[in-house]
């Protein structure tokens, strides 16, 4: 009888089990990169005021803290594996500077910037044009603004 007993036990245990991991299996997600994507650009749009704001009370360059920020950013999507590029535009007092970190050339107002460059410009009126299409910003009298174009990789 004692034998009859543990078989029975053991077959409860083996089929939890086997239902366990059933039922785990069944229930595992997959991560949508779109949630990804927004995630991370949501990410970026609240830390990015905090590093420029940060910058500026301590008075540290912005351009190069922030350049140092996106640098980070880049490190961390990547160690993510996440599909995403962007171009930002940083305005620091008297300083317009437009850096490309897409992985193809850009034109900003009819001048090449390629991939990685950092482009400086006085101009309040920028187009930056990729892939056949115009993006427009201006830059108003702010003392210190920040425009982003995120572009989802394919």
């Amino acid at each position: 009888m004692q034998k009859r007993g543990q078989f029975y036990l053991l077959t409860a245990l083996i089929l939890c089990l086997v239902t366990f991991t059933a039922i785990k299996a069944a229930h595992k997600t997959e991560y949508n990169h779109d949630e990804r994507f927004n995630e991370l650009i949501e990410n970026f749009v609240i830390e990015a005021p905090r590093v420029i704001n940060y910058a500026a009370y301590s008075g540290y360059d912005i351009n190069h803290t922030f350049s140092s920020f996106e640098e980070d950013f880049y490190s961390y999507v990547n160690s993510l594996n996440a599909k995403i590029w962007m171009i930002y535009v940083i305005h620091d007092h008297d300083k317009i500077m437009v850096k490309n970190s897409y992985n193809d050339t850009v034109t900003v107002n009819q001048n090449t910037v390629n991939a990685g460059e950092t482009y400086q410009t006085q101009e309040s009126q920028l187009t930056i044009s990729l892939n056949e299409r115009d993006y427009h910003f201006n830059i108003t009298s702010e003392p210190v603004e920040l425009k982003v174009l995120f572009i989802k990789k394919e």
